[in-house]
C-alpha cells in the first residue's frame, strides 16, 4: 500500500512563469482577442475576455526579482553638463519675471566669478553657528561698552565691535566644531 506523494511545490510553482513564457502568454492572448474581435463585432464577450485577462494576469508578488529588474526604467545620466544646462535654462526663464535692475543685478551675483567663492565661503567660514555667535557677543560686548563708556567717561571705540564679532565668531565656530566631535563619537 505505497502511496507516491507529488511534492506540493516544485521549481516552477515557487519561480512563476519567466518573461519569455509571460510575453508567449501575451502573444496568445492577443491572437485569441483578435479572433474573438473579428467573430463578434458587438462587443458582447467583454466579460470573457476580462475574466481571461483575469486568469493570465500575474501580480507583482508572483514576479521573480529578475522578472521585476527588467520592468525597472533605468533613470538618465545625469553629468554637469546637463545639470548646467538645466540651471541655465531656470535662470533664464525666472529672470523673465524680473524688472531689468533685478535681472541685471540677478546676472551680476550669479556669475561663476562670484557665485563660486561666496559658495566656498558659505561652506566653510560663514557658518551659521560662526555669524550667530558673532553677532550675540557683539551685541552683548558692544552695550557693556556702551555702558562703561558712558558710566566712566571713556570715549566709544568701533574697533571694540568689529573686534567682539570677530571672537563671536570664533567661538561659534568652535561650539559647532565641538558639537559635531560629540556627535559623531556617540
Amino acid at each position: 500500500m505505497s502511496v507516491e506523494h507529488e511534492p506540493k511545490y516544485n521549481k516552477e510553482t515557487l519561480l512563476g512563469p519567466t518573461s519569455k513564457e509571460i510575453d508567449q502568454l501575451a502573444k496568445e492572448l492577443d491572437k485569441e482577442l483578435e479572433a474573438k474581435a473579428e467573430a463578434s463585432k458587438n462587443g458582447n464577450n467583454v466579460e470573457q475576455i476580462s475574466q481571461k485577462v483575469e486568469q493570465l494576469a500575474i501580480s507583482g508578488k508572483e514576479m521573480s526579482p529578475a522578472e521585476k529588474a527588467d520592468t525597472r526604467h533605468h533613470p538618465v545620466l545625469i553629468n554637469k553638463q546637463l545639470k548646467d544646462m538645466a540651471y541655465s535654462r531656470t535662470m533664464t526663464r525666472i529672470r523673465k519675471h524680473l524688472s531689468l535692475p533685478s535681472r541685471v543685478f540677478s546676472k551680476a551675483i550669479h556669475s561663476n566669478v562670484i557665485d563660486k567663492p561666496s559658495e566656498i565661503i558659505g561652506n566653510t567660514v560663514a557658518r551659521p553657528s560662526g555669524l550667530l555667535g558673532g553677532a550675540f557677543i557683539a551685541a552683548i560686548g558692544s552695550t557693556i561698552l556702551l555702558w562703561l563708556t558712558k558710566h566712566f567717561g571713556y570715549t566709544y571705540n568701533y574697533l571694540v565691535v568689529v573686534l567682539l564679532f570677530v571672537l563671536g565668531l570664533v567661538f561659534g565656530l568652535t561650539v559647532e566644531a565641538l558639537w559635531r566631535l560629540v556627535r559623531r563619537n556617540k
